[in-house]
């Protein structure tokens, strides 16, 4: 059973109900598993951060994963051209105040992503800046 859902693990991500079961094998804490959930969903975070269901998925990633894990998925999110929206995104903006919350880095690695959250806010926001 858990080889099937590692196996079928992007498609649980984004279905209503489904993605339950990703959440829970998560929890679960087996040596492993999060890990072969973080592989197979390596690059694909953001969109999951963007949909109803995947964001759960993720927030449950910073609730329950390790250090390196958290870290990576993160900076993956702040290093997307397309940050910005995760700002204004429904599910998104959750997502990036999870990871704030989460952060279990050193010191210096929450200053760095702070430092990146901060950036991408203001650039969001310049756009419609008056001088």
């Amino acid at each position: 059973m858990k080889l099937l859902c590692l196996t079928f693990t992007v498609i649980l991500c984004f279905l209503f109900g489904s993605n339950y079961v990703v959440q829970h094998l998560l929890s679960l804490g087996i040596p492993g598993v999060a890990e072969s959930l973080w592989r197979q969903l390596e690059g694909r975070f953001f969109y999951l951060a963007c949909n109803k269901y995947g964001s759960n998925v993720v927030e449950k990633f910073f609730q329950d994963s390790v250090e390196p894990q958290s870290t990576y998925i993160t900076l993956e999110l702040l290093h997307n051209p397309n940050v910005a929206m995760l700002l204004v995104d429904p599910y998104g903006n959750y997502v990036i105040k999870s990871a704030l919350s989460a952060s279990r880095v050193s010191e210096l690695k929450h200053i760095h992503v702070c430092a990146l959250i901060f950036r991408t806010i203001v650039w969001a926001v310049c756009p419609f800046a008056s001088y």
